[in-house]
């Protein structure tokens, strides 16, 4: 965030204010830094980024040119996903759907049909797909989205992309809301091996994410010390990486906790005779 604090107050300084009002060079990080702040969990202050870009995008632009801009398309799944963290559903559904029709429009249908641009937004309309419960339709964006990396990486790079780690992820979510509890614990590891391969003992809220994940899948096994154990692995992580009480990572985990302790107390259930 301070890099890209820096880089605006560069920008500013060299072209002046009025020049900088409508600076295209200043768009890419408005965006970023909403990025930031989405990731922080500060969802208001994210779509203020988000839409400022997009403002001086059409405005830089004209109307016609800027919705044939694979920027604008970016912005668009930008703020799709800031909708999706904030329950908006419909509103992100139609930011990713616009999204996709710039992107289509831009590239042509052949293309398109093989462009890692659309993945990401195939991910996340699967992912407004899962929120409202529409699971099938959900796999099948994943399952496009996984295919068309595959395709374009190549095996050996394909499996080492933090994107696919990420989308193996949602098939796991999938999986879990089926109750296919192995084939989603399957994911969820797969997931935290590729991402811990690829960065190490870098601080990840996406490490965080997965651990949280097999976390909630041990709850419903029944092992509530490997789901505690997980799920407080997952919050420390959140802490590191700077992730506000409310994000959505943090509540689903606190939630996770909450649960073990009610199940506790419940006890076992009981055996008829």
């Amino acid at each position: 965030l301070e890099m890209y604090e820096r880089s605006l107050a560069i920008t500013r300084a060299v072209l002046g204010e009025e020049a900088f009002a409508t600076s295209l060079d200043a768009t890419s990080t408005y965006n970023n830094i909403g990025n930031v702040y989405k990731a922080q969990g500060r969802l208001s202050e994210a779509l203020e980024m988000h839409e400022l870009s997009q403002d001086i995008r059409r405005a830089a632009l004209g109307e016609e040119a800027f919705e044939t801009s694979l920027d604008a398309a970016e912005t668009f799944n930008c703020i799709g996903i800031v909708y999706k963290a904030q329950g908006r559903l419909s509103e992100a559904l139609e930011m990713y759907e616009r999204s996709l029709a710039i992107t289509r429009a831009v590239l042509g249908e052949e293309a398109f049909a093989t462009s890692l641009d659309a993945t990401s937004t195939y991910n996340n309309i699967g992912n407004v797909y899962k929120a409202q419960g529409r699971l099938s339709k959900a796999l099948e964006m994943y399952k496009r989205s996984q295919a068309i990396r595959r395709a374009e990486l190549g095996e050996e790079a394909f499996l080492t992309s933090l994107d696919v780690a990420y989308t193996d992820h949602n098939i796991g979510k999938v999986h879990h809301a089926q109750n296919h509890l192995p084939e989603a614990l399957e994911m969820f590891n797969h997931s935290l091996d590729i991402t811990r391969d690829k960065l190490g003992e870098e601080v990840s809220p996406y490490i965080g994410l997965y651990i949280s994940s097999i976390g909630l899948v041990y709850i419903d096994q029944g092992d509530f010390d490997g789901a505690e154990s997980s799920l407080q692995k997952a919050l420390a992580m959140f802490e590191a990486a700077g992730l506000v009480k409310d994000h959505e990572y943090v509540r689903e985990a606190r939630s996770g906790l909450e649960r073990i302790d009610e199940l506790r107390a419940r006890g076992p259930p009981d055996i008829a005779q």
